[in-house]
């Protein structure tokens, strides 16, 4: 570089990408701020079809974001007692799920992406009631930390569990369970994975939007119900799962 040329610095996504990505990211906090859950496994695969560096590090920043207004506004009705066991299990998670994200990429991670959505949403599907204690709780905060760890999304197996509570404390905990979850993945993916300033600028980029949905989502969404938003929600995170595992295994047919 020649004496006196400052190095400019460029966001490593086309404009269109940033629009999409962000509209994504709006509506996503909006079914996520007003029911609990539902918003990464709307994101998750749409934003990875857009451009790969959007998954998982900025979606899961934008959760914290998201998850942090959330909690602030419900906090009266955080399950503390159960917070504790989530957290735990949550954290235990985390590192196997970094260990892989260290081992695997390109097709591999598409392959392992693809199929974990596809487990969450069979796990959204599931309308058994579960006994909640101890055990449970460890469990599912384990399973919410791998997966949410390896493609963002780590709220399915902690709502199975905790489906059938009051709707209020079912939001609030659960967004305490990923504000906490969410943070603790992201330092240790950036402690232990390839993280650089492209992850930290698109993370960034994507805080709008999230900020704007949570917004939006306390203004509630007219006649839409929860049912219906839930259909579209996975009905969405099967075809962009498919898709991802399309493409991956037509690039693994074609040899790039």
């Amino acid at each position: 570089m020649p004496i006196g040329q400052k190095e400019v610095t460029t966001i490593p996504v086309s404009i269109e990408e940033a629009i999409s990505a962000i509209i994504v990211i709006f509506f996503s906090c909006v079914i996520q701020g007003r029911f609990g859950m539902g918003g990464a496994l709307l994101a998750a695969p749409l934003l990875l079809l857009i451009n790969p560096i959007f998954v998982p590090v900025p979606i899961l920043v934008s959760n914290i974001i998201l998850t942090a207004l959330v909690s602030r506004a419900d906090w009266q009705s955080i399950n503390f007692h159960d917070l504790g066991y989530l957290f735990i299990g949550r954290l235990t998670g985390t590192f196997p799920g970094v260990a892989v994200l260290a081992m695997v990429s390109g097709l591999a991670f598409d392959f392992l992406f693809g199929v974990l959505i596809l487990i969450a949403v069979g796990l959204s599907l599931v309308g058994r009631k579960l006994a909640v204690n101890r055990i449970s709780l460890a469990l599912a905060g384990f399973a919410s930390g791998f997966m949410g760890t390896i493609s963002s999304i780590g709220g399915p197996p902690v709502a199975l569990l905790y489906q059938h509570q009051d709707s209020t404390q079912f939001r609030a905990t659960l967004s305490m369970q990923l504000l906490l979850g969410g943070t603790v993945s992201v330092i240790a993916i950036a402690l232990g994975t390839d993280f650089g300033t492209d992850d930290i600028l698109v993370s960034l980029m994507l805080v709008p939007g999230a900020i704007l949905g949570f917004y939006a989502s306390r203004l509630g969404i007219g006649n839409v119900t929860q049912s219906s938003i839930r259909i579209v929600t996975l009905t969405m995170s099967v075809l962009g799962s498919v898709v991802v595992l399309v493409r991956a295994t037509l690039s693994l047919l074609s040899g790039s």
